[in-house]
């Protein structure tokens, strides 16, 4: 009798440990250092909560700076999975976590980053759906992937390791969704395209942000209680 091994697939939030110096650097001058950081960490553990409760998939966070997993541990609730993101540009280091991952036996490997505390649970259950799909079923995918509005993508689902998702892309503009889209065509791959969904880098989305989380908190708490302290109304009247 043949026995249907179950599907292991690896969420993973990949996470630039908080600080002052480096976290959400764009959103200065709205916000000062100490709380760019705070506000780092307060949408680093709501994506965690959200990505735990992602039934069928195993948390995982790669990290990085190298030095910090010590901090993250002080940080993060276990069980959690750890990938040291290591060196190089971020391509570099997607490629290798992702790699490390389907080496280790990983039938499908979700990255997600923590820039969009309003993405809803819906949109990561769909790519784990798609990605777990029979071969040959009408919704079975090897590849999705979840646009943001500025041009880059919250989400990079896939069933094998595809090196030319990481390479000739240029990051942190907004050519990477278009560029990444172009990668998987020319390994023949039209992958399913999830919902977009904005990110937080600079202030205009900050203000939005805060303005979705006061009318519904719950999408994302520990953030939503962090920009209700910070008056958000005052900083953004005293902008230029």
């Amino acid at each position: 009798m043949n026995v249907e091994r179950k599907a292991r697939v690896a969420l993973v939030v990949v996470a630039k440990f908080p600080s002052e110096r480096e976290s959400k650097t764009r959103l200065s001058p709205a916000l000062d250092g100490e709380q760019r950081r705070a506000l780092a960490e307060a949408m680093l553990l709501d994506k965690l909560e959200q990505a735990r409760s992602i039934d069928g998939a195993e948390l995982a966070v790669a990290y990085t700076p190298s030095d910090a997993r010590p901090s993250f541990e002080a940080l993060v609730p276990a069980p959690v999975a750890w990938i040291d993101q290591g060196e190089g540009t971020l391509g570099d280091r997607l490629a290798r976590v992702s790699e490390a991952l389907f080496s280790a036996q990983y039938s499908a490997v979700i990255l997600i980053g923590t820039d969009s505390p309003t993405l809803p649970a819906a949109r990561l259950r769909a790519a784990l759906s798609l990605l777990t799909e029979q071969p040959g079923s009408p919704h079975a995918s090897a590849f999705v992937i979840g646009p943001a509005e500025d041009g880059g993508y919250y989400l990079l689902g896939a069933r094998r390791f595809e090196p030319t998702l990481f390479s000739g892309i240029e990051w942190s503009t907004p050519r990477v969704f278009s560029q990444t889209m172009i990668a998987l065509r020319s390994v023949g791959e039209h992958p399913w395209v999830l919902e977009p969904c904005y990110d937080v880098d600079v202030p205009k989305d900050l203000f939005r942000l805060g303005a979705a989380l006061a009318r519904d908190p719950s999408r994302a708490p520990r953030t939503a209680a962090l920009l209700a302290s910070f008056d958000l109304a005052a900083i953004e009247a005293r902008l230029p």
